[in-house]
């Protein structure tokens, strides 16, 4: 009878290691999964990310120009070196237009237009003193 009941119980724990080893491997694969779609998700990134277009664009963003046409050194057999083309130097692009722009397209000018600046205001009191008619004040005759 001892006997039987200890086979019972071991038949009874091993059916549930079993289930609790079913579930187990259920998470590993679902986590399988998921690493693998992570990985191509990955891949995808980087190759987009190594696509000429886009290293021209971050390198632009950068500072970076396009190289110009280089020469080339050629080592003939008898060991003479001949120079193919002509070096040409990279330049920068001209750098596109500010964006610190008014909403009309204007940079940089102030948003005074009624010509009343502090230009005006000035040449307004330097024509009261030259023209008051004493030849610009008392250090004018110390001459």
């Amino acid at each position: 009878m001892g006997l039987m009941l200890c086979g019972v119980a071991a038949s009874l724990w091993l059916s549930t290691q079993a289930i609790a080893d079913s579930y187990r491997l259920e998470q590993l694969r679902e986590q399988n999964a998921q690493l693998a779609e992570r990985a191509e998700q990955l891949r995808r990134e980087v190759g987009q990310l190594q696509s000429p277009s886009s290293l021209a664009e971050r390198a632009k963003s950068l500072g970076m120009v396009p190289g110009g046409n280089p020469a080339r050194l050629v080592v003939n057999e008898d060991g003479s070196i001949v120079l193919v083309g002509e070096p040409v130097e990279a330049t920068a692009p001209d750098p596109p237009p500010s964006e610190d722009a008014d909403d009309d397209g204007r940079t940089g000018e102030s948003d005074d237009d009624d010509g009343a600046g502090d230009d005006g205001g000035s040449a307004d009191s330097d024509d009261s003193d030259s023209g008051d008619g004493d030849g610009g004040g008392a250090g004018s005759d110390d001459r």
